[in-house]
């Protein structure tokens, strides 16, 4: 008896076990496979190869910058901390657009090291009690575009919300933006503005307590949400850019002022991010999807990307240094079932390579010895 008993109670767990993984998909219609390069728990230290604790890009919003020691994962939530300048022990970049005015602040960012194109994206976070802008977006820009969507930009301390969409140049056939370099759609929250419903919704202090900021990106529409509510939605007319995911805490120069003069925590839960695969069989888990891989990793000679899937076509293969140099970019055919190409890098260094295969694309960061 004892031994049925245990067994159904095993049996049971497992059940809801499943029900839980199950439990966890966009909260709108869609056939959902997880992307688990840009998902991450945080019941682990922070996997290098798909996350980046700086930016490669972007050194942060001045006058605050990014430092990896501002990032932390413990008891399974994600740490990023902001503060100000400690002239003693900071030793802040130099930036030429302010020569004479130096860094005040210093933060931190997590940044995926793959694109993406199109997806729903969920982050259950809690900003910081304070004049910190807390943020969780998408962007990426090369020498022909330059998109980002901000899927919540927060000021806790002034009950305050920034949901937009930028453009801020263009590949050649894309219209000109309105104003010749910048187009963007924007949702705000401002506290003294009750001239919708929203205005109830976000009660003070909301943002300084946990919630879900959400977005639903496809090639027709962008959709914000908060805690599976949609709260702003615009046609998607320019946002066909792969883009990283970010989460970060800045400082603005502008506004709200003045600048924070404490030591703030932006806690983040979870991060979460699905495709809407409209040929994946019912039930079926997107974690046994195929993968390219480089190898070795890290290497002293020549590498390889391999590549196995049933498409068929052209793939691009565009090599990144750290800095965001783009040394390298082909096209090439993909013949057969199994991709190989070799890849040989001129010197010792960190560099990245993004891989796009019909619908599959991805960066790989690599690291020649």
């Amino acid at each position: 008896m004892k031994r049925q008993l245990k067994s159904l109670l095993t049996g049971t767990i497992v059940l809801f076990s499943v029900y839980l993984l199950n439990a966890q998909t966009p909260p709108i219609p869609g056939t959902w496979v997880k992307i688990p390069e840009l998902t991450n728990e945080f019941d682990d230290e922070i996997n290098s190869l798909y996350w980046d604790v700086y930016d490669p890009k972007w050194q942060g919003r001045w006058p605050s910058y990014f430092d990896a020691n501002n990032v932390k994962v413990e008891n399974g939530k994600l740490f990023i901390t902001g503060r100000p300048v400690d002239e003693q022990t900071d030793f802040p970049p130099y930036d030429p657009e302010h020569p004479n005015d130096p860094y005040t602040h210093v933060t931190g960012t997590l940044k995926s090291t793959n694109l993406v194109l199109y997806g729903y994206f969920e982050v259950y976070a809690k900003a910081s009690d304070s004049k910190y802008w807390n943020s969780f977006w998408l962007y990426d820009f090369d020498d022909k575009q330059h998109t980002e969507i901000d899927i919540a930009e927060i000021v806790a301390t002034e009950d305050y919300l920034v949901t937009t969409a930028h453009r801020f140049y263009d590949k050649p056939e894309y219209p000109p933006p309105a104003d010749g370099s910048h187009y963007k759609v924007q949702y705000e929250f401002f506290p003294w503005d009750n001239s919708n419903d929203w205005h109830k919704f976000f009660y003070k202090g909301f943002f300084a307590e946990y919630h879900k900021y959400a977005l639903d990106w496809n090639k027709d529409y962008i959709t914000w949400y908060i805690d599976d509510k949609e709260i702003f939605k615009a046609k998607n007319e320019y946002w066909h850019q792969p883009l990283n995911l970010v989460i970060d805490a800045e400082v603005s120069h502008e506004w709200p002022t003045p600048r924070p003069t404490t030591t703030e925590i932006y806690e983040i839960e979870y991060v979460r991010a699905w495709k809407n695969d409209p040929t994946a069989a019912v039930g079926d888990e997107d974690l046994n999807i195929s993968q390219s891989i480089v190898y070795p990793n890290p290497g002293s000679g020549e590498f390889k990307l391999s590549y196995s899937s049933p498409y068929i076509g052209e793939v691009s293969i565009n090599i990144f240094t750290i800095e965001g140099r783009e040394i390298t970019k082909i096209k090439l055919q993909k013949l057969s079932t199994d991709f190989i190409h070799r890849i040989d890098l001129p010197k010792k260094g960190v560099y990245f390579i993004q891989f796009v295969a019909g619908n599959y694309q991805t960066n790989h960061k690599i690291i020649k010895s």
